[in-house]
């Protein structure tokens, strides 16, 4: 569709001024060891965030080679 863009790229070396209907974040906050600035630049270029990151409660974390940790839904509601 026309309208549809991607993007994709370091969140930090993206231009600024950007502006989205909607972002997404599908399986990579687990990957970063602080992804609270990554999410407060999609907060600041999107209205709409989808996000998906394993659920501690139903796959726990145990040392998985390139994860950081897993959340619980307060967990990540808080964060």
């Amino acid at each position: 569709h026309p309208n549809v863009s991607f993007l994709c790229g370091e969140f930090g070396a993206l231009s600024t001024g950007l502006s989205f209907d909607a972002a997404t974040a599908f399986e990579i906050v687990e990957h970063i060891a602080d992804p609270l600035p990554m999410l407060r630049w999609l907060r600041d270029v999107a209205p709409l965030l989808l996000v998906s990151v394993p659920n501690e409660t139903h796959f726990p974390f145990r040392n998985y080679k390139f994860h950081h940790r897993h959340y619980t839904e307060t967990q990540f509601l808080t964060l």
